[in-house]
């Protein structure tokens, strides 16, 4: 077996800043269970071949996955007479409109609303705004935005999830449940039930990987059984179902 090691580091001081702290908790100890390094209060500068830098140290890396946030389309700097909140999202009214531009409407990342930078937003705000110009088409008068908390649904590792909505919070492996259900339900939106099953088919192949990180101990171990066991008369492989 080869040796893995996963390092996270984050800026702030806790993970999943959006949710509640207490689930922010839930979240860095089942990461640290599956052997995963946390570094909090961190910040990546730079990355070059093999190697990360951050603000005090340096660290060696194979793979470097980089989610630094967004940035928001250059358009909207070109465009004079917009309004900018000090997170760089444009400001809008209560129909989603930037002042001074009847009839233009920022959704989205763009818009500086609660919650925004979420797809779930997102989603909400296209249909806010497909059905207030269904109304103005239809001479309604406009309903005004009504921004809305989102449900969080968060898997880490295998059958474990952490399900967020307001005060309601729940971890585990129910909540992992849950995420296949939401998951199921989107897929059915795009897919057959037939395709949606061969999905399912296709992930349980990669159930079968291990859902830690090993240790160099663990690996001298497993090579030491290894070497025990190459001596002893070969016996049948145990299978076991995942």
């Amino acid at each position: 077996p080869s040796l893995i090691t996963i390092d996270l580091i984050e800026a702030s001081s806790r993970l999943a800043k959006a949710l509640p702290e207490s689930a922010s908790v839930k979240i860095l100890k089942r990461i640290r269970s599956l052997g995963a390094n946390v570094f909090l209060n961190r910040t990546v500068v730079k990355e070059e071949i093999e190697e990360v830098y951050l603000k005090d140290m340096a660290m060696q890396s194979k793979t470097v996955i980089w989610a630094a946030g967004t940035r928001l389309n250059p358009l909207y700097k070109e465009i004079k007479g917009l309004e900018f909140a000090p997170n760089g999202r444009v400001v809008v009214d209560g129909f989603l409109s930037p002042a001074g531009f009847p009839g233009v409407y920022v959704v989205g990342d763009g818009a500086a609303t609660p919650y925004s930078g979420l797809a779930q937003t997102a989603i909400l705000d296209g249909a806010y705004v497909s059905g207030l110009i269904t109304r103005k088409v239809q001479g309604k008068p406009p309903v005004p935005y009504m921004p809305r908390k989102n449900a969080f649904s968060i898997p880490i590792g295998r059958n474990w999830g952490l399900f967020v909505w307001g005060p309601f919070e729940m971890s585990g492996v129910v909540a992992s449940w849950l995420r296949y259900v939401i998951d199921i339900k989107y897929f059915l939106q795009l897919l057959s039930i037939k395709d949606v099953i061969g999905l399912y088919k296709e992930g349980k192949k990669y159930a079968k990987m291990p859902d830690t990180c090993e240790t160099p101990t663990q690996i001298e171990s497993t090579e030491t059984k290894k070497e025990e066991n190459s001596n002893s008369p070969v016996e049948a492989p145990e299978h076991k179902n995942l």
